[in-house]
């Protein structure tokens, strides 16, 4: 998780490496990043505002590490649940995992009860007037 700036490089192709190398998953950079191609070779995704050619070096400063940081104006701590896949990004507060997990497994369950039904033909207008979650 990176609060950064757009414009210039938050994390560049080396960083990308040593944070794979670190065992991250990936990076959330609210700004830009460069080198694209090098975090696609090391399977490293990386979510960001954009890509740049411009360095960041010798125009960014690390204020904190493991501290809180501000993405798309949502605060975020170490520890807390970051879920990201093509479709966007889903920030989980620590204290909140458990209630959010149940809920996304009841939202699941109608989402699959929904599925079924239309794939086995159901009417339209019984399947909009059917609750599912």
């Amino acid at each position: 998780m990176i609060e950064g700036l757009t414009g210039v490089s938050n994390m560049g192709g080396q960083s990308a490496s040593l944070a794979h190398r670190a065992g991250c998953s990936g990076a959330v950079i609210d700004g830009s990043y460069r080198d694209p191609q090098a975090a696609r070779a090391l399977g490293f995704p990386i979510w960001a505002r954009g890509v740049t050619p411009m360095t960041g070096k010798w125009r960014l400063q690390t204020v904190a590490i493991n501290g809180r940081v501000r993405i798309a104006d949502v605060s975020v701590d170490a520890g807390d649940l970051v879920l990201a896949d093509e479709a966007g990004i889903v920030f989980v507060p620590f204290g909140e995992v458990d209630a959010v997990l149940a809920h996304a497994l009841r939202i699941d369950a109608g989402d699959r009860r929904q599925r079924a039904d239309i794939a086995s033909g159901i009417d339209l207008e019984e399947l909009a007037r059917t609750r599912y979650k």
